[in-house]
């Protein structure tokens, strides 16, 4: 069964649904498009995970050695051939060749791009690619899945992992558009759980994965698992906001 989100006739009543739980995390208006589009993919993606056959196990480390790392040693591959072009890393009676290289190497790049004549149209395209930016980018990813991926036999989070990188998906977008979701115990609901967390994943139950998705039993104390596990490794994200 599909969710709401993959049926074109339903997708207006998708995006209010999306528009409804932006209200309930108090995002500002100019910001709640950008709350949608993060959300639609976070949704997405969770939709995809579960309709997928379970196949093999995820772990950080397969995770490090087949995705973030390859990303990683390519990145800085790319940097260090690129920089040979500006005559780093010669070897000894290299530097004619280099210069050659570059020379040919600029001239096609100038050709392809269709931009204005650059002095240094290597080094621009480095600065383009913030190859820095991909190295940092994967190995804090490594790290993140470290700290949130059980090792092999071990139970760690909701036991749920597609349910709770969805929430931690849900709560990054509600912070980087300015908004903030919470989840608190009290006395007066019948789970005993409250808060905008708890409101806005009943809101979104027509457009999350009907199976293989939401851990057993009440939904409030698998959200403060992830919650507070959410907020010790992420800590406040209001200084972090993006440009959307």
């Amino acid at each position: 069964m599909s969710s709401q989100l993959d049926q074109k006739p339903l997708a207006i009543e998708a995006e209010a649904c999306l528009r409804a739980v932006a209200r309930i995390a108090r995002v500002p208006d100019a910001s709640q498009t950008s709350f949608v589009r993060l959300l639609g993919s976070a949704i997405k993606r969770a939709n995809k995970v579960s309709s997928t056959p379970e196949g093999k196990n995820v772990s950080a480390g397969v995770l490090a050695r087949d995705y973030f790392d390859p990303i990683v040693r390519a990145a800085k591959d790319l940097g260090v051939a690129l920089e040979r072009l500006q005559g780093e890393h010669d070897a000894a009676g290299e530097t004619a060749r280099s210069m050659a290289a570059s020379h040919f190497y600029s001239q096609a790049l100038q050709l392809l791009t269709e931009t204005a004549v650059s002095a240094d149209p290597v080094g621009d395209l480095i600065a383009s690619l913030k190859l820095g930016l991909v190295v940092e980018a994967a190995e804090r990813a490594s790290a993140r899945a470290k700290s949130w991926l059980p090792k092999a036999g071990r139970k760690k989070g909701t036991g749920r992992a597609n349910f709770d990188m969805f929430v931690m998906a849900l709560l990054a977008a509600s912070e980087l558009t300015g908004g903030r979701l919470t989840i608190y115990k009290t006395s007066h609901e019948d789970d005993r759980w409250a808060g905008s967390l708890l409101k806005a994943l009943q809101q979104l139950r027509p457009v999350l994965p009907p199976t293989n998705f939401f851990p057993a039993g009440t939904l409030g104390p698998s959200l403060h698992t992830v919650y507070q596990r959410w907020r010790s490794t992420s800590g406040n994200l209001v200084e972090k906001k993006c440009d959307f």
